[in-house]
C-alpha cells in the first residue's frame, strides 16, 4: 500500500474568492480597536466628601440590581469603568465612615465617555449592641458569710507584686493588713491547703509562698461559720498546685536596679523602696503513675536591698548610707495519690531560709 501526498510546487499567488474576501475583510474591521471602541463606552466617576476626594471608595456598577462591575477610587478619588454596553446603569458608592450613596438612571452612550461626580456625606459607625447578662443576686438571711476567690487564671494574667498577701487586695473592700475590720494582719487567719499556717508566736503569715505555687486563694469572712475561728480579721485560704498527667515546667527570671527605675520617695517620707532585685524561680509537675500519682516541685531564690532616704544631719547624701539586704530561699513539694473516683490524699512540704541584714531600715 502506497501513500500519496499532495504539494503545490508552483510559485503563482493563491486566489481567493471575492465573497470570502469581503468576509475576512468585514470580520477584520468588527474586531479592531476601533471598532470596538465605538461600540462601548467609557464611565468616569468622581468621588468627593466634605474635606475633599475620598481614596479607597468602592464603585459599583449596578444593571437591574445586579453587580456587573467593581473598582475602587484613587488617591484622586476617581475611578474608571471601560469597555461599557450602551445602556442605563446605577452606580453606587460605599466607604468606611460615610453613608453609601446610589445613583440611578445613568446613561451610557456608545463611543462617548461619561462622567460623573458623588458627593458622600459622612455617618457614625454603627457596632453590633453589647448584651450583658448576670444572674440574680439572692440574698440569704440564713447565711451571711462573704467570700470572694482569685483563680491561677487571674494570678497569670493581671499584673502582681512578688508578695503573696498582697493578692488580698483584689478583693472588694480588703487590703492585706486590714480585711474586714481586722487591726492588722496579725488578726488574720492563714491556711496553706487546708492546714492552719499561723504564725505560732507573732501571729501573722507564718510561711508566704510563691505567687506561682498558687492554684486558688480564697478570701472569707463577714459572717464566717464557726469551723472558721480564731481570726478576727478574715481568712486567707491558699490552695497549692497539684500535678497532672501531663509533664509541665517553667523557669521565670526578674530583675530590678534603680538606673533603669526612678523614686517614689518624697523628703519627708519615713519609708524604703526597692533599690535592686534579682529572683529566679523553676517549677516542675507532672505524672508518677498517670491518673494515680502525681508531683509538682518548685524553688525560689531572691535578693533584694531596699533603701531608705537620709534622716541624719551628719551625713550629706540623699539615701541613708546602709540598705536593707534580704537574701530568701524558697523550696515546696508536693505529692497527690488518687487511690480511688472519690477519694485524695496529699502531702506537702516547704522549706524557707530568709536572712537579713539591717531589717526593718
Amino acid at each position: 500500500m502506497t501513500k500519496s501526498r499532495l504539494s503545490r510546487t508552483d510559485s503563482r499567488p493563491l486566489k481567493v474568492p471575492f465573497p470570502l474576501t469581503a468576509l475576512l475583510l468585514a470580520v477584520g474591521l468588527f474586531m479592531s480597536p476601533g471598532y470596538l471602541a465605538a461600540q462601548s463606552g467609557i464611565l468616569f466617576v468622581r468621588v468627593n466628601g466634605p474635606v475633599g476626594p475620598v481614596a479607597n471608595a468602592t464603585v459599583e456598577l449596578l444593571y437591574n440590581l445586579e453587580v456587573l462591575r467593581r473598582t475602587g477610587t484613587d488617591q484622586e478619588g476617581a475611578a474608571r469603568m471601560g469597555g461599557l454596553p450602551s445602556g442605563t446603569y446605577d452606580i453606587r458608592v460605599e466607604s468606611l465612615g460615610f453613608r453609601t450613596q446610589t445613583v440611578e438612571g445613568v446613561t451610557v452612550v456608545a463611543g462617548a465617555a461619561q462622567a460623573i461626580t458623588v458627593l458622600l456625606e459622612t455617618a457614625p459607625i454603627e457596632m453590633e449592641g453589647l448584651t450583658i447578662t448576670a444572674e440574680r443576686i439572692q440574698i440569704q438571711r440564713e447565711n451571711t458569710e462573704f467570700a470572694t476567690a482569685v483563680e491561677e487564671v487571674a494570678i497569670r494574667l493581671l499584673p502582681m507584686t512578688h508578695t503573696a498577701t498582697d493578692l488580698v487586695a483584689l478583693t472588694p473592700g480588703a487590703r492585706p493588713g486590714f480585711v474586714w475590720g481586722g487591726a492588722s494582719f496579725q488578726a488574720n487567719n492563714y491556711r496553706v491547703d487546708g492546714l492552719s499556717a499561723n504564725h505560732p508566736g507573732m501571729g501573722g503569715d507564718l510561711l508566704q509562698p510563691s505567687i506561682y505555687w498558687i492554684e486558688r486563694l480564697e478570701v472569707r469572712g463577714l459572717g464566717s461559720g464557726a469551723e472558721y475561728g480564731g481570726f478576727q480579721g478574715g481568712l486567707i485560704d491558699v490552695t497549692t498546685k497539684s500535678g497532672t498527667n501531663d509533664f509541665q515546667g517553667s523557669i521565670r527570671t526578674f530583675f530590678e536596679n534603680d538606673i533603669f527605675t526612678g523614686t517614689n520617695l518624697v523628703k519627708t517620707e519615713i519609708g524604703t523602696e526597692v533599690m535592686n532585685r534579682q529572683d529566679i524561680e523553676a517549677e516542675f509537675r507532672g505524672p508518677i503513675l498517670r491518673d494515680r500519682l502525681f508531683y509538682f516541685v518548685s524553688g525560689k531564690y531572691v535578693n533584694q536591698a531596699k533603701r531608705a532616704l537620709n534622716h541624719l544631719p551628719q551625713v550629706d547624701a540623699r539615701y541613708a548610707p546602709i540598705s536593707e539586704d534580704v537574701t530568701e530561699g524558697k523550696f515546696f513539694g508536693k505529692l497527690t495519690w488518687n487511690p480511688g473516683p472519690s477519694h485524695q490524699l496529699e502531702i506537702s512540704g516547704a522549706y524557707t531560709d530568709v536572712r537579713a541584714d539591717n531589717y526593718g531600715i
